[in-house]
């Protein structure tokens, strides 16, 4: 009888090239995830602390603060939600004050029981403009 196999060295090393093939093919679809995941949200963005501060129905208009964030602020924006959930941005009526405190109009107008929230927008360290997501403070217009 002639019994012929794949010798041990052989085997080993077929083995070793499925595993890096897996390896290959594994990485090929987690590199994407990893690499975009990190995008969305700058360290800045971490630090910087904005929110409304009151909501004055007759005025239309909103204050907002800049309460902390050692950051490059570029400007800072607040939005309101009325009762049918339709979203309404307002517009930065003046800078910051010393406080960090803003006037924010809405030209669509404030009802009670709107809510307002409020985010920054920051200068990234490579001179581009970034969004940063919203506070998680919300007030709600009396």
């Amino acid at each position: 009888m002639n019994k012929r196999g794949i010798s041990n060295v052989i085997a080993t090393v077929l083995i070793i090239l499925l595993a890096l093939a897996a390896v290959v093919i594994i990485w090929s679809f987690i590199q994407p995830a990893l690499r975009t995941a990190g995008e969305g949200v700058s360290a800045d963005c971490i630090k910087l602390e904005v929110k409304p501060l009151s909501c004055d129905v007759t005025g239309d208009s909103a204050q907002v603060q800049w309460a902390a964030g050692d950051v490059n602020l570029v400007t800072v924006t607040a939005f309101s939600t009325d009762s049918a959930g339709k979203v309404h941005e307002g517009s930065l009526v003046a800078a910051p004050d010393l406080l960090g405190i803003v006037d924010v109009s809405f030209t669509e107008g404030l009802a009670v029981g709107d809510t307002i929230r409020a985010k920054g927008i920051i200068e990234t360290s490579s001179g581009e403009d970034m969004v940063c997501p919203e506070s998680v403070v919300e007030i709600t217009c009396e």
